[in-house]
């Protein structure tokens, strides 16, 4: 949904919140993102972590 402006400002301000809390992006946090054209896929989310683990 990152090609809805008001979600990908939201998305925005959130990751900021995440990040003060103490949560980084593939270290203890995994974020996904989808478009109207390409949603998410549980395959690729599989994929993700498979390369934490």
């Amino acid at each position: 949904m990152i090609d809805v402006p008001e979600y990908c400002q939201n998305m925005a301000s959130k990751m900021e919140l995440y990040l003060q809390n103490g949560f980084c992006m593939g270290k203890n946090f995994v974020m996904t993102t989808e478009t109207h054209d390409r949603p998410l896929n549980s395959m690729m989310v599989e994929k993700i972590l498979e390369q934490l683990v």
